[in-house]
């Protein structure tokens, strides 16, 4: 089982034709169908992780405080802030000074955090990576090995208390797995459009 959600969202962007891709899409991650995974990831890797630029950083030259100092405060964004610190004083008084500082630039609002993504195209959601790899099957085997809704369901065990033996067993296979190909197809889809996972 794959695990790596941004190996999932490539092998999803094989299953659909490029010109059916979002332009967007297609401009920045179209070479997944040309390249392997790991030198598609070189090329594209930093439009998809979620890593932020920089956390924190020292600025201990001169010249790099000259420039800091030559910004205005509104060059700097949203997200940033410059904070002298003199190291002199011992590092519990520097500790609370700086987090009230940080405290008081955040603002943060009540309620449930909303996750910032540093990413060009960021995951849709946290993802169930074995579910994913569990619709991927389910596609390969409806769409490409073109095997009835009934048999999918019973050999991916996507609804083992149901047997084919029975009228009602066969009914409940072919809802379970139809449902199963559904969201296989709106994965894919999806991932082509620039969203992921999304089904």
């Amino acid at each position: 089982m794959e695990k790596n959600p941004y190996k999932l969202w490539w092998k999803c962007l094989q299953l659909v034709p490029l010109k059916d891709w979002k332009a967007s899409v297609r401009k920045d991650l179209g070479t997944a169908q040309s390249l392997s995974f790991e030198d598609w990831w070189d090329e594209v890797g930093e439009l998809l992780e979620e890593v932020p630029p920089f956390i924190s950083r020292v600025i201990d030259t001169k010249e790099e405080a000259e420039q800091w100092s030559l910004w205005e405060t509104d060059e700097l964004g949203l997200n940033e802030a410059v904070l002298l610190v003199n190291l002199a004083n011992p590092t519990s008084v520097l500790l609370a000074d700086i987090e009230q500082k940080l405290k008081s630039l955040k603002k943060v609002k009540r309620g449930r955090p909303v996750r910032e993504s540093f990413a060009e195209y960021p995951l849709a959601r946290l993802p169930n990576v074995a579910q994913i790899n569990k619709l991927l099957d389910v596609f390969h085997a409806r769409v490409i090995e073109e095997k009835k809704l009934w048999e999918v369901a019973v050999e991916l065990r996507l609804a083992p208390q149901a047997k084919p033996s029975d009228a009602d067993g066969k009914n409940i296979l072919n809802a379970v797995a139809g449902r199963a190909v559904k969201q296989a197809h709106a994965l894919i889809w999806n991932a082509s459009q620039g969203s992921f996972p999304s089904y």
